[in-house]
Formats: structure tokens, sequence, C-alpha cells
């Protein structure tokens, strides 16, 4: 081994000198068998079940120590690569080279420090790999529709399947429920269950042009129930008529009513259930940005409202109990419960205690409830005083349970999972931990500790300087102008540092080149992000100025966005990298003074 590795060595040495001093085959090779250990450990993570019962497991890399691991060794091996490289120094003992192998020698820093930062990826390979490998797509889709049709005899919660939850079959779909009491009309007719209230109102709509939406000062006025915005319009939907609730009883004879004069007594009943078990997050079941309104409150709800795939869900539901079939019903109670075995689901009830329960005749009316957690035995005492509905409540509170949650999280973690992209935006982020780091190594390479150190002091001095002269002039200066006075004086100074090294390096002495050499290399992409902002903040300003909404005019950085920013100043440094070898050159061969 050690005569591979020296006559491996001897040959770089002699063929390619820059790929000997940086280390890059060496590092490339032990990083390369650490990101598969990273991807096995990935692969291993969720290999016990239940750990899919936490929630957010997609995130399972920080926390269950793989993060700090991975700093640990990704400083450990940086020391050692730098231990070893700083042996060498080509430049520093004039060798020959040119601009080209000095932004070669730069780039191979970056991709060293690169591969030695990024094991998050391999160990989110890794844990991808193993949910698609375990769990088949169409066998998860397939669990996932049974456990929404088996939903609806969860039981869990009372309110799911009060009338308010109704949208099927028609108009309940296009008609508004009020639940607040204080808003309920008493001159008409409404529903009744204890202490809640329902009344069903048709609902008119107006349509506004979205840039017109803040200064139609009547919005607040009329108090609309919800609102759906598209990329020019915002529509409002208002109350307008009562819906007679004898004509609803009439459309729909399983619709449990106790008649009285003005108002009418509507009890729980599963066909009222709408909601889904779980939505998978690649299918075509996200809600409409609909919402509902309080009006005893300024603003909405940040509530979903009805859609389609509510009032689906109903459908199906109501068409399933309509038939009344046993056999059915029982066979989806029973693939529920499989899936609760299959991924230990924690549950205390069967298949035939489950259906005496929900079978409570052709109206399906909720008689019992069924807990989410294993009973605590013992009794409670509460503070305050019951309402009868809780009250109620407690007293149709079963000691059965399904911890259902529990399924629910696991379906969300492996949907999570699996269409969780790995290379995503986060990459950026350790490609400038990278980039970083490669430029302060690359400052340190081409200059000596001396000048190393100076530079960053100088870059410390500099900073503090321009903050006090920014506090100053916002103290005896008022007004707005202070965001453009902090960006154009920090211009000023980054850009007197900059046509130094370019344009008099012979009339400086040699350290003082080399410092402001240093500070450009290290602070040109700030620099540039610097021009970038205040050319966002001009035309921000300028946008505001004739129009309500940023969002109708273009403004560089929020049209841009962040990736493409990022591209942007990584190729700007990359080229900046580039033909400024030229100048380290030039100031490495000033005479020292």
């Amino acid at each position: 081994m050690k005569k591979f590795i020296y006559n491996t060595n001897q040959y770089l040495l002699e063929c390619f000198p820059n790929i000997w001093n940086t280390k890059i085959v060496w590092m490339l090779g032990v990083s390369t068998i650490i990101h598969l250990l990273f991807y096995i450990l990935g692969f291993i993570a969720l290999s016990n079940v239940e750990t899919l019962h936490e929630k957010r497991n997609v995130d399972i890399f920080f926390e269950n120590g793989s993060i700090f691991f991975s700093i640990l060794i990704t400083i450990l091996l940086i020391v050692i690569w730098l231990t070893q490289m700083f042996k060498n120094n080509g430049f520093k003992n004039f060798y020959p080279t040119s601009k080209y192998k000095l932004f070669l020698q730069f780039v191979y820093y970056f991709i060293i420090i690169f591969v030695s930062c990024t094991f998050y990826f391999s160990y989110m390979f890794g844990l991808k790999h193993y949910i698609n490998l375990t769990y088949d797509d169409d066998v998860f889709v397939e669990e996932v529709n049974n456990a929404n049709k088996a939903a609806v005899f969860l039981s869990h919660n009372l309110n799911d399947y009060m009338i308010n939850h109704r949208k099927y079959p028609s108009p309940y779909d296009t008609i508004y429920c009020e639940t607040n009491s204080g808003l309920v009309d008493g001159r008409f007719t409404y529903l009744e269950y204890y202490d809640k209230s329902y009344q069903f109102y048709t609902l008119r709509k107006e349509v506004i042009d979205y840039k017109d939406v803040f200064s139609n000062k009547n919005i607040q006025k009329k108090g609309y129930v919800y609102f759906i915005t598209s990329d020019s319009t915002r529509t409002y939907y208002y109350k307008e008529n009562v819906v007679d609730i004898k004509d609803l009883h009439t459309s729909y004879q399983t619709f449990p009513l106790s008649f009285n004069e003005y108002s009418y007594e509507a009890e729980p009943s599963y066909f009222n259930f709408s909601n889904a078990f779980y939505k998978l997050k690649n299918g075509n079941d996200n809600d409409y940005s609909e919402y509902e309104f309080d009006y005893l409150s300024t603003y909405p709800y940040q509530k979903k409202k009805n859609s389609i795939q509510r009032t689906m869900r109903n459908k199906s539901n109501h068409d399933l109990l309509s038939e009344n079939d046993a056999i059915k019903i029982k066979r989806i109670l029973e693939s529920f419960l499989s899936y609760c075995s299959k991924y230990n689901i924690e549950t205390n009830i069967s298949v035939e205690t489950w259906y005496n329960i929900i079978n409570t005749g052709p109206e399906y009316k909720v008689k019992a409830l069924i807990v989410q957690s294993k009973p605590i035995k013992g009794e409670f005492q509460f503070a305050e005083e019951r309402t009868a509905l809780e009250e109620y409540i407690d007293e149709i509170t079963t000691d059965y349970y399904i911890k259902s949650e529990d399924l629910e999280t696991t379906f969300k973690n492996i949907d999570t999972i699996k269409n969780h992209t790995v290379i995503n935006g986060s990459i950026h982020v350790f490609l400038w931990i990278a980039f970083s780091l490669s430029i302060l190594i690359f400052c340190f390479r081409i200059s000596n500790l001396r000048t190393f150190i100076f530079s960053i002091i100088a870059g410390v001095v500099l900073f503090l300087f321009t903050l006090l002269i920014i506090a100053i002039y916002g103290y005896l200066v008022k007004g707005d102008f202070s965001e453009y006075f902090a960006m154009y004086l920090t211009l000023i100074i980054s850009t007197i540092v900059l046509i130094i090294p370019l344009f008099y390096k012979d009339k400086f002495r040699k350290l003082l080149v080399g410092v402001c050499l240093s500070l450009t290399i290290a602070g040109f992409i700030p620099y540039v992000l610097l021009i970038l902002a205040i050319i966002t903040s001009h035309q921000s300003d300028y946008c505001r100025s004739f129009v309500f909404e940023e969002r109708d005019c273009f403004v560089l950085l929020n049209d841009i966005g962040f990736v493409t920013t990022s591209v942007f100043l990584f190729v700007s440094a990359l080229v900046f990298m580039y033909f400024y070898g030229s100048i380290i050159k030039q100031w490495r061969a000033l005479p020292e003074q």
C-alpha cells in the first residue's frame, strides 16, 4: 500500500504538480468512502417502522445526531488536508505558473471542500432509496386511498360529523353554513345541536381587479365570507339569502332532523363527514385558496373552505353509506386495521366491534366515539364548568382507541420522502460554504501569514469604520435616505480597495497592495451583491411611488429569485478568479520593501 501511494505521488508530482500539491486525488478518494458510509447510515435510518411515527422524518439527519457526526468528519478531513498541503507552496517560492494554473488551484480547493462537507446529500439519497425500495408507489397509493375510505368511520371528533361539514348532495357544495351563533338570524329557520347553531345561506360574488383590492374601502364594510384570488382578479363571496331548512331536508331524506317552529335539531351523522385521512402530495387534491371570514374580526381566518376534493370525498362516503353493505364496510375496516398492523399502529379494536359502533341504522347517526390514544384509567376533576355538549361527548366516548395520528404521520413521512428533492436549494448553502473557505485558503496560499493577518485586521477595521460613519449619519440626518447612504458609502470604500491592486500597485507598499488584493478576492461577491441590492432598492422605491405593490413591476432581486442570484454570483466569481490571476502574479512579482 505504501509503495502504491509513493508511486502515485511520484507520478502526480512529475506529470500533474498542481494535482499533487493540492492532494485532490487522495481527498476525493477518502471523501467518496465517507459518502458511501453516510449513504448506508441514511439507508438504515428508518429500518424500524415505528420511527415513521415521529413527525418530520425528512429532517432526521438534523435530529438524530448525524449532522454533528458530519461536521466533525468535515473538520477533521479539512485539518488533515491543510496540514499536508501547506508543506509545499510553489507560488510562494516563485515556481513558474500562470493565471490558469492559479485558477485551477482555486477550483481544486473548492471541489475538495465541497465534497468534504456535503455528506448530507449522500445520507438523504440513502434515506430516499430505502423508502422507495421498501414502500412501492402503487401499493402506497392504494393504502392511502383505502385509508381515506375508512376515515369516515374513525369517529374521533364529533365536530367532524356536524352538518356544517356536509358538501353533498347539491346544494350543500355551493351554499355557506354560518356557525357563529351571534350571527345566526333568528327570524329564519336554522339548525341547533346543544349549544351549536347552523344556518345556511346562498352566496353572491363580486369580482374586483387585484390592483383595486386594497383601495376598495367597501370590502371590509360588506363583510365577505371568503375570497378567491387569481392572477389579475379577486372574487369576494357574500351571504345573500337564508336557505330554507325544509328544502334541504326534502332533498336529503337521511338528514336527521327534529322539527320545531323556527329551528331544527341536527344530530351528527356519518353522512356529514367530508375530510380525507391523508392527501397525497403529488395528487390533484390541493385545496383552493379560499378563506372563511369572521365577521367579528378585522381579518379573515386563515382556514381553508370548500373544495372540489371535499365534495368528492363526501359523495364517496354518501354512496358507501347509502348502499348499507355490511360486507363492503367490514372489508374497508379490515384493510385499515391491516395497515395498523403493518406499521405497528396501536389499537384495541376489532373489525366486528368497530362495525357495531358505526352501525346505528340507515341514518348512520354518530352514537359513540373512538379515541386516538390509549385511555388513562382514573377520574379527572374539571376545574371549569362543563357544557352539556362536552358532557355528552364524555358520555359517548368509548375505551376503544386507534392511534390513527401515527398512521397519518407515517403516510406523511413516506410521501414526503418519496417526493423530496435531494438536490434542492440547500445545495447553494454548501456551495457558498465551500466557496468561502476556498477563498480564505487561496488568499493565504498566494500571500504569507503576515499579509493574511493584516488583511483580516484591515477588513475588521474597515467594517467598524463604515458602521461608525453610518451611525453618525443616522444620528445627525433624519430621513429615509440612511439606507442609501449606507449602501453607497460601502460601495465607495469597496471600490477604492478594489482599484488599488488594479491600477496603483506600483504606488503603494507591497504589504498594503497585498492587503487590498486579499480583501478584493474575499469581497468580490459581496461587492457584486451590493450593486444588485442598490439597483433593487431604487427599482422598489420607484415602483412604490407609482403603483401599490412591487408585484406589478420588475424588481431585480425579487424577480430573479435566490437560485438565479446564487448561480449568477457563483459564475461571476469564477470568471473573476480566472482573470484576476494575472493581477495576483503581478503583485507577487513586486519587490519586497
